[in-house]
């Protein structure tokens, strides 16, 4: 049988997955996604709102109960934005004609890390997909 502090401790955890996009895969093999509403700590039924098309009206909850969950997957909370992140973000805000070797050579790192930390600030639309930096 599981200790009650285990139960009281994962039921925590899951608490602080609400309003957290989740993939939830049942026993029968299906797989919901959808955004946690609700929880219900006794059970462990959560309720869901599921994504709809921008183009309908209606919208959609779903009650998934705790018996017939196989397990969660979830996209993990980041950070607003890392150091290194944050330090080219204000570099280029400064200098945006600087190229990404200057920027490596700044900050004591590869060109390589620029090259992915300015990826990964474009795919958040923090600068713009235009201003590639010189090579």
């Amino acid at each position: 049988m599981y200790d009650e502090i285990d139960k009281n401790k994962f039921i925590k955890e899951l608490m602080k997955l609400k309003n957290t996009l989740i993939k939830v895969q049942l026993i029968d093999g299906n797989v919901i996604t959808g955004k946690i509403i609700s929880i219900d700590p006794e059970y462990l039924n959560i309720i869901l709102e599921v994504p709809t098309k921008e183009e309908e009206d209606v919208g959609e909850i779903v009650m998934i109960p705790g018996s017939s969950i196989s397990y969660i997957k979830w996209m993990k909370r980041r950070g607003k934005k890392t150091n290194l992140e944050g330090a080219i973000l204000r570099i280029l805000g400064s200098e945006p004609n600087i190229s990404k070797e200057e920027i490596a050579r700044m900050l004591n790192i590869d060109v390589k890390n620029v090259e992915k930390v300015i990826k990964n600030l474009k795919r958040k639309g923090l600068i713009d997909e235009q201003k590639d930096n010189k090579s």
